[in-house]
């Protein structure tokens, strides 16, 4: 059966459904155009070292008791080990698959290592489950885990797929990582990425919906269309690296008769579905994929007050932000909560972006200087000084000459007569000591005594509002 060119075994249609190789058993080098192993059972070593498979390969149900070799194999149309049982170590090293690779409700009792892989197609690990610690290193368009079972340790290297974590359960640490780099295996070259070498190497993950994240590590990945809702313990999860969510949209438009700007911050994908949906909606938010629910935002705030918490934990201050102004816009869109909750959020956000945006705050302390500013000059300031004066003659006595202060006189006259240089520099003396919360010692007229008082209250919080949004964007 070997090729007297190539020296290799070369076998057309082979099926072995249901046939026990009671040792070992080796197909080093083999070529199969098609080849079916399904319901065998290999109680020996199983070697397929540099095999090519040409059309769909299948080992559905298939039962390994002891090593399992699967070093530099092709698979030409995709493989299958649907339900199969690993009971020993298993290899997929240098491994290369032009269709998709299937490793539904797989069961890997020892500790092994998949990967390097690359996958044109989909690799599906769904309904798997890992008893013992293991790693991958997988290139795939997508790698689906959901319900996923790991009983210890894992680590997902990957790039180019999107992730699917869907009720997932892992009782152990679990790492998942964007590769900034092609793999490359440890004795043997790294298998050739094929096509996915013309895409972005970014990995998503597109799903945690159901997961207990309290063991879950993301680095360098891409959340922009990662579901939460659902996920419990998300405070407890580490994100690293580079890792990012998406953000709103860059232009401004009109929401009915009023203008609408997003400032740019990292928002997570329900809040994109929800937004899309809305009448008037910018086209730039995310449109939910079909048959995905929308959330509503009183849904939503928990969410981002678990990420907020996560990042806080990790000192990304800046970076909790985000999530924290993503929590007041869902608390603000929030129908049903109490209408003076969502007014007093409101106020919060229209004066400084709910503490976030210094130049917001400075620009209503700019505007409310310049209107005290220009209240105390018009309405505020009196006629005249009062100056404590006392003329006579004094004999050889004591006299004692008590001095009444006059009342205070209110300005008269048309307003552009009260606009003068004196009195726009008492004004500004009145203005400059109220921001610091401290009264200004001059004469006033009833209408400057109330202007003074409330621009004692609102302009140092209006320039305390302003210093808390910057001390939230520097401080780590």
């Amino acid at each position: 059966m070997r090729n007297p060119a190539t020296g290799r075994p070369e076998i057309g249609l082979a099926r072995f459904d249901y046939v026990t190789f009671p040792e070992g058993v080796s197909f080093e080098r083999a070529t199969f155009e098609t080849a079916v192993f399904n319901g065998a059972k290999f109680n020996g070593r199983a070697r397929f070292v540099g095999v090519k498979f040409g059309n769909r390969t299948q080992f559905a149900s298939a039962e390994f008791g002891s090593e399992a070799d699967f070093t530099s194999v092709s698979f030409g149309r995709g493989a299958f080990f649907n339900g199969s049982h690993f009971r020993s170590h298993v290899t997929f090293t240098s491994v290369t698959a032009r269709g998709d690779v299937g490793f539904s409700g797989v069961q890997f009792e020892v500790a092994g290592h998949v990967g390097p892989v690359a996958c044109s197609g989909k690799i599906d690990f769904s309904f798997s489950t890992f008893s013992a610690p293991i790693a991958f290193e997988i290139a795939a368009k997508e790698a689906d885990f959901r319900r996923a079972r790991w009983l210890s340790t894992a680590t997902l290297r990957l790039r180019y797929a999107d992730v699917d974590l869907t009720s997932a359960v892992f009782e152990y640490p679990l790492r998942v990582i964007k590769n900034p780099h092609p793999f490359v295996a440890v004795l043997v070259p790294g298998p050739d990425e094929g096509d996915l070498g013309s895409l972005d190497p970014t990995v998503t993950l597109v799903s945690l919906q159901g997961v207990d994240a309290a063991h879950l590590v993301l680095a360098d990945l891409d959340l922009s269309r990662c579901r939460f809702f659902g996920t419990v313990h998300l405070d407890q999860m580490r994100i690293e690296g580079e890792t990012s969510f998406g953000y709103p949209p860059t232009k401004s438009h009109w929401a009915g008769w009023k203008p609408q700007r997003f400032y740019r911050r990292q928002v997570i994908a329900e809040e994109q579905y929800w937004r899309s949906s809305q009448t008037r909606a910018v086209s730039e938010w995310l449109p939910n994929p079909p048959n995905v629910e929308i959330n509503n935002p009183s849904a939503l705030a928990p969410i981002y007050r678990a990420l907020r918490k996560s990042l806080e934990d990790t000192r990304n201050e800046p970076g909790a932000a985000d999530f924290y102004y993503g929590e007041m816009e869902m608390r603000r869109a929030d129908r049903t909560s109490r209408v003076a909750d969502r007014v007093l959020v409101h106020i919060y956000w229209m004066l400084s972006g709910y503490g976030l945006r210094a130049l917001r705050a400075l620009a209503w302390l700019f505007l409310a200087v310049w209107a005290t500013l220009a209240s105390l000059m018009l309405w505020g300031l009196p006629d005249d000084d009062w100056e404590p004066k006392a003329v006579g003659a004094i004999t050889s006595q004591n006299v004692t000459m008590p001095l009444e202060k006059p009342d205070v006189v209110n300005p008269s006259g048309a307003l552009r007569d009260r606009i003068s240089s004196e009195r726009f520099e008492k004004s500004l003396r009145v203005v400059v000591n109220s921001v610091v919360f401290r009264s200004s010692g001059e004469d006033l007229t009833t209408t400057g005594t109330y202007i003074e008082m409330v621009s004692r209250i609102t302009e140092p919080l209006l320039l305390g509002l302003a210093v808390l949004a910057v001390r939230g964007r520097v401080k780590r």
